[in-house]
């Protein structure tokens, strides 16, 4: 059975880009709120000064105003919370991808990715062929990658069915669709050119695939 999951919590918090863009929304909302405040303050100032009949407008204005300001610095902070967690989210991801395929150097892992995601490439294109031949091959590559895959998580057995067995789904959350798409991969190997699908069911499977390889950054 694969190791349990590690508590990951990324490093880091908010780039300079994030802090600099956030610093300049802010710095417009404030000027917008100065220019609305003078532009309203402005039409009850007569040429000898305030309007005294319109103080009560004036005081309004002046409420407005500082309610603006309120506005702009909850704001700020709101916006200064979206891109921590934004920051955050980025970096737990980082630290799942190097959790799940942590051997290697950082090129080795950068050229296993290309080879697999040039393997997925062409399950994708047998997939949209129209040919009936080349969606089960599509079906039988990604089910390979699969098993695999299951191999790169610790998961050992004689067969796919045996390792899937261990599998917990608290750690595999797409493990109801990972067996979904390999049983229709072993129809396909048990009766061969007897099995009959159509190019939608075949996209649909593919998809199955698609999802489990997603769960774990594996393309």
């Amino acid at each position: 059975m694969a190791e349990d999951k590690k508590e990951s919590s990324g490093g880091g918090g908010i780039s300079n880009t994030d802090a600099i863009g956030g610093l300049i929304a802010i710095g417009i909302l404030f000027v917008i709120a100065q220019r609305v405040y003078f532009a309203l303050r402005s039409q009850f100032v007569t040429s000898g000064g305030l309007d005294t009949t319109n103080s009560f407008v004036e005081g309004l204005i002046d409420f407005t105003f500082w309610l603006k300001i309120f506005a702009v610095i909850i704001s700020s902070v709101l916006l200064a919370g979206i891109l921590h967690t934004r920051s955050r989210f980025i970096d737990l991801s980082k630290v799942e991808k190097e959790y799940y395929f942590p051997q290697g150097d950082s090129i080795t892992r950068d050229i296993e990715h290309v080879v697999v995601e040039n393997r997925w490439q062409r399950v994708m294109k047998h997939a949209e062929t129209d040919n009936p031949n080349d969606w089960k091959v599509a079906i039988l590559e990604a089910d390979i990658m699969l098993d695999e895959l299951l191999d790169r998580l610790g998961y050992r057995g004689d067969s796919m069915g045996e390792k899937m067995k261990q599998i917990e789904k608290s750690d595999f959350i797409t493990l109801d669709k990972a067996w979904e798409a390999h049983k229709i991969r072993n129809a396909i190997a048990h009766e061969g050119s007897e099995f009959l699908i159509n190019k939608r069911e075949v996209l649909r499977v593919i998809g199955l695939y698609k999802e489990v390889f997603d769960e774990f950054y594996y393309i």
